[in-house]
């Protein structure tokens, strides 16, 4: 029984492919070396069909020469096709030729138009001055490229920015819909961004500004416990430096002279009531209102034995003075006796939430009360036994918000 050759189909989608096949892929004049699912025998007859354009077919005979890398059920296998003559080569030149001839004259070729002039674009204008924009940026410092000088405040800087975001971010330049000044837009912020970068971390390093995430602000200063505060011995000289400077002087520091013989302390001055103010934050003045805190401490008239013996005393002498300037109303004086008594008692939590709370009256006296509200709890976390701070604060949660119905508690 006679069993007709197998038979290998090698489609060709495009007539250069066809031309390809006869040109290039054939080695030793007919040979052509294909990879195959399957693993044939040597000399075993093959014919390729060859398929190509219009559904036009072409059976080439041939014989395996040979058989290569056999493994998995596939093969390499060279193939002479003994049914290649010159007439069949001829033959498929003539159908690669009239395919192409047919195909030319449906495509119509393609009429450029002609090029317009860049000067015609209406975004042309824009993209000659932000080319010349970025031409000078690269040339420049990272203040200059922010137009602000090498010294500028951090609310200097954050203005410069914004504005140059404002004119040169892409999204501000869409509406001339131009891919050309997208582009360059893009250039222009990645230039401003690393100015601006660079000069806010030179800010936050040299204490001027702080940078909470991308922003940028001025630094209003660094807040620090008051146990940070260190303790020691103060000279004699500095102690009566402090007790007799005036408000808004310098004075520099008196020569050490022997100490004077002890006198008697003059009399107590009447607590001194201020009016409260109505206006602006609460803050910290000094004046001459601390001359008798080491009254009731006989101890002698000197700065180094007034200070050791109100160590050696109780803290008790400090409040009752603070006390006692708070039922009169005098908040000023009673914080500053308070910062004294922290001075010489610096671990007394009740001192540091009697500070807070006569903190929070003066609060009430400007009219801040969110801001006595904090004090009031700021001394609750320090002595959670103060019994003015919860009663204040509950007063103020009744809607008591003067500074009168708080200093009841101290009278």
């Amino acid at each position: 029984m006679v069993t007709s050759p197998r038979t290998l189909r090698v489609k060709c989608a495009t007539w250069d492919q066809v031309e390809t096949f006869y040109v290039r892929k054939l080695r030793r004049g007919r040979i052509v070396t294909i990879r195959v699912p399957f693993v044939p025998e040597l000399d075993e007859p093959l014919a390729v069909a060859l398929e190509l354009p219009g559904e036009l077919v072409v059976v080439i005979d041939g014989t395996i020469t040979g058989v290569h890398g056999a493994a998995d059920g596939r093969a390499s296998i060279d193939i002479e096709l003994h049914g290649l003559t010159p007439e069949t080569i001829d033959r498929l030149e003539t159908l690669v030729r009239d395919g192409r001839a047919a195909i030319e004259p449906a495509v119509a070729p393609a009429v450029a138009a002609p090029p317009a002039s860049r000067r015609d674009d209406p975004a042309y204008a824009v993209v000659v001055e932000l080319d010349a924009e970025l031409r000078r940026l690269r040339q420049l410092a990272v203040h200059e490229v922010l137009g602000v000088p090498r010294d500028a405040t951090a609310v200097e800087v954050r203005a410069a920015w914004r504005a140059l975001c404002l004119r040169l971010h892409p999204d501000a330049l869409a509406p001339h819909r131009s891919a050309a000044v997208g582009h360059l837009g893009e250039e222009l912020m990645i230039h401003v961004n690393r100015a601006y970068d660079r000069m806010r971390a030179a800010l936050v390093a040299e204490g001027r500004a702080a940078a909470p995430g991308p922003a940028l602000r001025p630094e209003k200063g660094w807040l620090v416990g008051f146990e940070a505060l260190g303790t020691g011995e103060l000279a004699a000289s500095g102690m009566a430096a402090m007790a007799t400077r005036t408000p808004g002087t310098t004075q520099p520091p008196p020569a050490v002279e022997p100490a004077p013989a002890p006198a008697a302390p003059p009399p107590p001055a009447p607590p001194r009531r201020r009016s409260a103010s109505t206006t602006g934050h609460p803050t910290v003045r000094f004046e001459p209102s601390t001359e008798h805190v080491f009254d009731e401490l006989a101890a002698g008239s000197s700065a180094e034995s007034s200070l050791a013996a109100a160590r050696a005393g109780a803290g008790d002498v400090f409040e009752q003075q603070a006390r006692g300037r708070i039922a009169a109303g005098d908040h000023v004086a009673a914080r500053e006796v308070l910062a004294a008594a922290l001075y010489v008692y610096p671990r007394s939590q009740a001192l540091r939430a009697l500070y807070h709370v006569t903190s929070a009256m003066e609060a009430l006296d400007a009219g801040l009360i969110e801001h006595a509200a904090q004090q009031l709890e700021a001394a609750l976390s320090a002595d959670a036994g103060c019994r003015e701070a919860r009663a204040a604060l509950d007063d103020l949660r009744r809607g008591r918000r003067a500074a009168g119905d708080v200093g009841r508690w101290f009278r």
